[in-house]
């Protein structure tokens, strides 16, 4: 038995939405009645007759592995110490600020 992968429902929306708007606007509205005229159940059962001649393939999750881990970078003391909190600075109306090269 072969093992089914899974479907990408972002996939199939981002497909819906990238064709719906240009079958839309190409094909006369002649073409688009019945579909409007039918029930939920007879448009279901439409869309899945429909489903039956698209390749799964193109709709797989495409699944990635995980990132790599990246070391944290260095930061100075001095660095670290001068932030001050803005509650801080609005409290005393000022602001201490020197910018010193490292």
């Amino acid at each position: 038995m072969c093992e089914e992968k899974p479907i990408s429902s972002f996939c199939i929306a981002a497909e819906l939405r990238e064709y719906y708007g240009g079958m839309r606007a190409a094909l006369p509205e002649e073409v688009w009645v019945p579909y409007e005229k039918q029930t939920s159940a007879q448009l279901a059962r439409t869309l899945v007759k429909m489903a039956r001649h698209v390749d799964p393939a193109m709709l797989l999750k495409h699944s990635r592995g995980p990132k790599p881990k990246k070391k944290k970078g260095y930061a100075p003391g001095s660095e670290v110490r001068r932030q001050v909190a803005t509650s801080r600075v609005v409290a005393a109306g000022t602001v201490d600020y020197v910018k010193q090269d490292v």
